[in-house]
């Protein structure tokens, strides 16, 4: 069905029981109604790089609900969805700024952990060739699948009731603490992580770096033409600096911040502001 107001996208709303409306023209609506000018000039799109390397595509889009708007950032062919909500009279340049951000967070912090045994372990979540354990903590997302069914969503990976009860058994005898949170509200439960990072988490933050790194840098010489996409990949990999230093993780962060310093420093490049620059902002954040 066709949005009664603009003719040309799918009606999703039902308003009054009256209009069948698309979701911008939904929001046009109510953004009228109570004063405001609805926000249109925003990227619907954002990518973002997992731990391991794939690149992942998320739908941002808004909707009003009365002098609230929700946030929403929701995986294109996957199953990774984040939210926010806040005052719809507030900047919402910082609303989409802060959901960014959760969905950094979202996708870097993982809650399955590969196993890397030689042997097949029962109940491991198997997905393809390889098997995976629970973190002992981390986020899990209820659902439903397509058939209407409850599941799981854990890392962006749908899970089968009966597959999540199969993890769980791995730590029979423990006890299970668990708290509710509607999706829009901040996860804090990997707080903790920043203060107790093992050899490989450290390491596995300057291999991210790396990687971004290597994706413009060819034999140690990155093109002034490239600048600009890497500084994009570059503040988001900042991000994780910024999570260090706020919980507490100060000695780690700058000694990573001090490596990243001094491999740009060893990049040539053409372009009159790098490294500089992008010194310059890894000094802001470690206040040196």
């Amino acid at each position: 069905m066709k949005c009664d107001k603009c003719k040309k996208n799918e009606a999703k709303i039902k308003l009054d029981n009256t209009e069948n409306l698309c979701l911008d023209c939904y929001n046009k609506v109510v953004s009228e109604l109570i004063g405001i000018k609805d926000i249109e000039d925003y990227s619907k799109d954002i990518y973002i790089y997992d731990n391991n390397g794939k690149l992942r595509q998320f739908s941002i889009y808004h909707m009003f609900f009365g002098d609230k708007v929700s946030w929403f950032a929701k995986e294109v062919n996957g199953s990774y969805e984040f939210s926010i909500m806040e005052d719809a009279y507030s900047d919402q340049t910082k609303a989409i700024n802060k959901l960014c951000l959760k969905t950094i967070k979202g996708v870097t912090n993982k809650t399955l952990r590969e196993s890397n045994e030689g042997y097949y372990i029962d109940n491991a979540l198997h997905r393809g060739n390889k098997q995976y354990s629970l973190n002992d903590y981390g986020v899990i997302q209820i659902s439903d699948d397509e058939n209407g069914r409850a599941c799981f969503i854990i890392d962006g990976v749908e899970v089968s009731q009966e597959e999540f009860a199969s993890l769980l058994t791995q730590f029979a005898g423990f006890n299970l603490e668990y708290k509710i949170k509607d999706i829009t509200e901040d996860i804090d439960v990997f707080e903790d992580k920043y203060n107790y990072l093992t050899d490989e988490e450290k390491t596995n933050y300057w291999n991210k770096f790396e990687r971004i790194l290597n994706r413009f840098v060819d034999n140690d010489f990155i093109s002034y033409k490239l600048i600009k996409f890497f500084d994009e990949e570059f503040w988001e990999y900042t991000e994780l600096l910024k999570e260090l230093i706020q919980y507490g993780n100060i000695e780690f962060a700058i000694d990573l911040g001090q490596k990243i310093k001094a491999k740009l420093l060893s990049i040539d490049t053409d372009d009159d502001s790098f490294p500089e620059y992008e010194i310059d902002v890894i000094n802001d954040i470690l206040k040196l």
